[in-house]
């Protein structure tokens, strides 16, 4: 006898998609249906989100600011990020 997994459902690729994912995953800490170390697993991959999400923000106001700005001169500018 053999026992089926429920089909898991694929999370939204938005802030309120990575919200939802992590007070699911609170719930089922909450329901006996998850443990710590699952929970740990899924908070850690929420901020590494986070910081992609972040560093493409950081990339596109440095490139807006740097606009026009010859390559060479705008790569060897300081980043605000560097400091």
């Amino acid at each position: 006898m053999t026992t089926e997994t429920p089909a898991l459902k694929e999370a939204d690729r938005t802030s309120a998609g990575l919200r939802a994912a992590l007070f699911d995953e609170l719930d089922g800490l909450r329901k006996g249906t998850s443990n710590a170390t699952k929970a740990n697993a899924v908070a850690k991959l929420c901020m590494t989100i986070v910081e992609t999400v972040r560093v493409e923000l950081d990339v596109a106001k440095y490139a807006e600011k740097h606009k026009g700005v010859p390559q060479t001169t705008a790569l060897s500018s300081p980043h605000p990020l560097a400091r």
